[in-house]
């Protein structure tokens, strides 16, 4: 199985944002560079950097759109990459949070410009920071844990990729953010915790049930091995165990239960909503999460078993036991698409190609392609189509229409209306002012000062736009 090791540096934390660089490197059976993928993408015309990714990643976005491919022509380039690998076997696709972070804007690249981002199943997803997690959690002596503390004061154990290579020596200084340098250094650390511990990268499996224990006589429960955030008084802990329940598999993935969470809710209200209920079921996708576990004691499931029986007896969460893929259904999240892209569907990724393909060759076709796309829709996911449609024309169309950009441009950065989190929203002028904020303050290098200035000409290069 071939591995490719990647990484992103985003434009925003948030989905709605694009990549700016990307790299990717194929490595041999130990973990040697072989072949690599890289490069820089400008931001397209929806897209305004936020002020702190920039600081981080130290990407000049007047250099970016001077030298930076398009983001269709990346898309193509990355994908082109990636299917060269997977028309030959399975391949592994492994970053450092990646399943957490990086995935999505993989997808969200890809689906943007109609290209299937699943290549066949072929494209199995690891992630570093799950193996390092794993063989902390195994080997609690012998790992190098890092302990930092919080703006709050309260201390916890980093695994951030910086945190751990300084631990481990891997460097000296802070980590440089680099796409190309970051995959460099995640490997590196695979390479020595698989040298350390004796736990080969490559057989490390993410998801790790116990095997049902002699005295489980009907309901399977486990302890899931977690992070320890001590609370006001609490004493830090390498590793938390947390009691869960097994409710049902789903397809290749896992429904289990958080009976902690269950159990408090249940103390403070007789009657749980449906929302409360769901929101101690925990669904387990190997390809993305990660889950390790142990078995539980006797004791501790007889004292839980009172509260899996009036789980079980519940009409909703017996609806999942007994039909897994109902709980699909309570998912329904009213956020822009691009933070659920999947809800496009497989049949319409082909469909939007086309659209998009033609758009760009021909781009006066816009206008009788979207009439037809809005005659025909009868479904819910037509709408999703005609939304990234609507976003291809206005990143890619030589002359798009001004209104139609800041009907985009509104709702995303001056009302917020398209952020799924609206406390953290930060408006056009709110960021304009931290910019000059920024500018104003007696902490930034001369260097950091030509980062901020190139941001700032950017954001103003849209302020008539918007004004309009």
């Amino acid at each position: 199985m071939t591995t490719i090791f990647y990484d992103f540096e985003t434009s925003s934390r948030e989905l709605l944002g694009q990549i700016m660089s990307y790299s990717f490197i194929v490595t041999d059976a130990d973990y040697n560079p072989i072949e690599e993928c890289n490069g820089t993408i400008k931001l397209n015309r929806t897209q305004f950097p936020e002020l702190e990714a920039i600081l981080v990643n130290k990407i000049n976005v007047d250099t970016l759109q001077q030298t930076g491919d398009t983001e269709a022509q990346a898309a193509h380039k990355i994908w082109a990459f990636l299917n060269s690998y997977t028309q030959k076997q399975a391949v592994n696709l492994v970053g450092f949070n990646s399943n957490t972070f990086d995935l999505g804007f993989l997808r969200n690249l890809f689906i943007r410009y109609g290209l299937n981002p699943y290549f066949m199943g072929k494209l199995q997803n690891k992630d570093v920071l799950h193996y390092a997690q794993y063989v902390a959690f195994k080997h609690p002596e012998e790992f190098c844990w890092t302990r930092v503390e919080n703006a709050e004061g309260n201390s916890y154990y980093s695994f951030r990729l910086e945190d751990l290579s300084q631990s481990y020596q891997l460097i000296e200084g802070e980590q440089t953010h680099d796409a190309k340098e970051d995959v460099l250094l995640t490997i590196k650390l695979v390479q020595l915790l698989s040298s350390l511990f004796e736990e080969p990268f490559e057989h490390f499996n993410a998801i790790q049930l116990p095997q049902n224990s002699d005295f489980q006589d009907h309901f399977m429960m486990f302890n899931k091995h977690t992070r320890h955030f001590p609370k006001d008084g609490e004493t830090l802990e390498k590793v938390s165990k947390q009691p869960f329940l097994y409710l049902a598999k789903a397809g290749k993935a896992h429904l289990t239960l958080d009976l902690t969470a269950y159990s408090k809710l249940a103390e403070t209200d007789d009657t749980l909503t449906q929302e409360q209920k769901i929101s101690c079921v925990r669904y387990v996708n190997p390809n993305k999460h990660f889950l390790m576990a142990s078995d539980i004691s006797s004791t501790e499931y007889e004292q839980w078993v009172p509260t899996a029986e009036a789980i079980e007896k519940d009409p909703f969460f017996a609806a999942i036991i007994h039909t897994p893929n109902s709980y699909f259904s309570y998912l329904t999240n009213n956020w822009d698409i691009d933070y659920q892209i999947h809800e496009l569907g497989f049949e319409r990724i082909d469909q939007l190609k086309g659209l998009v393909d033609q758009l760009m060759a021909q781009p006066e076709t816009y206008v009788p392609s979207l009439q037809a796309l809005l005659k025909a829709r009868k479904d819910p996911k037509d709408n999703y189509l005609i939304q990234l449609f609507n976003r291809a024309y206005l990143n890619t169309h030589p002359n798009p229409n001004p209104a139609h950009l800041v009907k985009y441009l509104e709702p995303r950065y001056v009302t917020g209306k398209l952020n799924r989190n609206p406390e953290e929203f930060r408006s056009f002028q709110d960021s304009l002012n931290a910019i000059e904020a920024k500018l104003a303050s007696d902490d930034l290098s001369d260097a950091d000062t030509e980062l901020v200035l190139a941001v700032q000409r950017y954001w103003l290069s849209f302020k008539s736009v918007l004004n309009s």
